[in-house]
């Protein structure tokens, strides 16, 4: 099994600073609290069974996979006149949690209607160090409910040698604490290759036949069938 590396450069930290962990760990309480059927009674109508979201492989696979790194202190946003100013709970010179982004760096950005258009950063206490050959994508926790979104980025974390902090938006309509904890980055490892794009043939009798056996069961098709199980420790 590949090693991914994460070491605290901020000793005044130790104690707030939670360890990156798994995503698989850190699932949305939206998904735990679904129930895996619709009105959570199973039932099959046509064939077809009643399945929620929570049965939905590839959406678990998405919030799964990698590590998530979490806010280490309590942020509390001020917004006066979209003028917005963050405040954390813990008061130390090792690191401020958020720092800001001039904004003329992102003055092409597509930004949203209901962003800030202003672009913050999370300040990150984790080197984060992976194997020759491994890069890391960051990106916003996926399928989480969160008032801000990261600038998702690729570094080769094989060779770059400092900490990686995170620019973000935050939604203009939100005020308020963002509570210690919170995930602010899912941190998923990937092997650099290089591939190139060809043009495949279709071939109808073949699909016919895959999309039976695909439907010889009534539930977890593509789990059963097609799914590989991906491993985070």
């Amino acid at each position: 099994m590949k090693k991914i590396k994460f070491t605290l450069e901020y000793p005044d930290l130790e104690y707030c600073a939670e360890f990156p962990s798994p995503a698989i760990k850190n699932l949305p309480e939206w998904y735990k609290n679904t129930p895996p059927f619709i009105n959570n009674t199973k039932e099959i109508n046509d064939g077809v069974l009643n399945e929620t979201v929570k049965k939905c492989i590839p959406v678990l696979d998405a919030m799964s996979y990698g590590y998530i790194i979490k806010l280490w202190t309590d942020v509390y946003v001020d917004k006066n006149n979209q003028q917005y100013s963050f405040h954390t709970s813990v008061k130390t010179n090792a690191l401020n949690a958020v720092s800001g982004h001039n904004i003329s760096q992102a003055s092409g950005y597509p930004f949203k209607s209901d962003d800030t258009k202003e672009i913050f950063k999370w300040n990150n206490p984790w080197n984060i160090k992976t194997e020759k050959g491994y890069s890391c994508l960051f990106i916003t926790p996926l399928h989480h409910d969160l008032p801000f979104r990261i600038l998702e980025g690729v570094v080769d974390t094989d060779t770059f040698p400092l900490n990686i902090n995170f620019p973000f938006i935050l939604n203009k309509n939100f005020s308020g604490v963002i509570t210690r904890g919170t995930p602010i980055a899912q941190v998923i490892p990937f092997k650099r290759e290089g591939f190139k794009s060809i043009s495949g043939q279709y071939n109808e009798s073949e699909h016919n036949k895959l999309i039976n056996l695909h439907d010889t069961t009534f539930t977890n098709k593509y789990k059963l069938k097609w799914w590989s199980r991906k491993k985070y420790e």
